[in-house]
């Protein structure tokens, strides 16, 4: 009997020194230095000459389209719908 009690001892100080190790790991959060952007990620970020002018283009909300302003249908085939 002795033997029986001194297994599931083992077998328990066993069982809490694997799952006392297993919640040390590190996921990676704690130990992730800060990223920070180099000079060229920076300037791609930065908008280009071409975004900044068509930021002054906006189309007219629906509610002031009226019938009769005349458009233009570039495609060939969507021309044959409209017809």
């Amino acid at each position: 009997m002795n033997i029986k009690y001194i297994y599931r001892a083992l077998v328990s100080v066993l069982f809490v020194a694997v799952f006392s190790l297993m919640t040390a790991c590190n996921t990676g959060i704690e130990s992730t230095k800060t990223i920070t952007l180099s000079k060229n990620e920076r300037k791609s970020l930065s908008p280009s000459p071409e975004e900044k002018v068509l930021e002054d283009i906006v189309a007219p909300p629906l509610s002031e389209w009226t019938p009769g302003i005349p458009f233009v249908i570039s495609d060939d085939r969507a021309a044959v719908v409209f017809e």
